[in-house]
């Protein structure tokens, strides 16, 4: 059983004793990865993964982490086929896909992108974060008739969040041209949540755009830091115990 870590310190002083008398443990091996990423030690954490790896090379968790870890160092190219090896092994897990999708925008591949996310919205399609990406993506492809449907499909699976298809529909929209509508779709997801600095600064920038041409407009997928609230920007965390969803 690997167990989450309330003091990383004690954990990994712990964990290296454990493993000086059973160095051939690939859930010591895994639980020190956790206890040095929890401490900012991305480049320790690695090669800890990798040590569980070599004892137990079809553990799902230690290749999601390894991933996690990569990412962090920027090593995006090992991050993506860390994350390559985890959707093989289960792929089924919502998380490992959209975080593959997110390593390619973070590796400057959008282009790379679109299937993992695809492939998440086919492992959970009553999840809203897939789309959300996905329509993310397709403005930053110059597809905003697609992204728009997207964001659509995001509205009908959950109406929490709205104000972000809002401002997606409208992101896309001020892309085809259609600046009046961009506009209406900024303002009502502005008076919904009028303390949102974001649509805020988004109707503001639209206002202006309606008084200049439209030459280019683009959203970017943000790569890190690691986050699970909504409205989805960021990579999903690993898991740190077997089994978790």
């Amino acid at each position: 059983m690997r167990l989450k870590l309330v003091e990383p310190a004690k954990a990994e002083a712990s964990l290296r004793q454990h493993l000086r008398m059973l160095p051939k443990d690939a859930d010591a091996h895994f639980g020190l990865g956790v206890a040095l990423r929890s401490q900012g030690r991305d480049a320790e954490a690695v090669d800890a993964y990798e040590a569980a790896l070599r004892i137990s090379p079809t553990d799902f968790e230690s290749w999601a982490n390894l991933a996690a870890a990569l990412g962090s160092l920027g090593q995006y190219d090992d991050e993506t086929a860390a994350y390559r090896r985890a959707v093989v092994l289960r792929p089924s897990d919502l998380k490992a896909w959209i975080n593959l999708g997110i390593s390619r925008t973070s590796a400057g591949r959008p282009d790379e992108a679109e299937d993992p996310f695809r492939q998440a919205a086919a492992a959970s399609p009553s999840d809203p974060r897939p789309p959300m990406y996905l329509g993310r993506l397709l403005s930053t492809l110059s597809r905003p008739a697609e992204a728009i449907s997207s964001f659509y499909e995001v509205a009908a699976l959950n109406a929490e969040y709205f104000d972000e298809v809002k401002l997606g529909v409208g992101t896309a929209r001020a892309m085809q041209g259609r600046l009046a509508e961009a506009t209406d779709n900024f303002a009502s997801a502005s008076r919904m949540d009028p303390k949102n600095a974001r649509l805020a600064a988004s109707l503001e920038g639209m206002a202006r755009q309606v008084l200049t041409p439209l030459r280019h407009v683009r959203v970017r997928i943000p790569p890190h830091p690691l986050t699970h609230s909504p409205p989805p920007t960021h990579l999903l965390d690993p898991p740190s115990t077997r089994g978790s969803p």
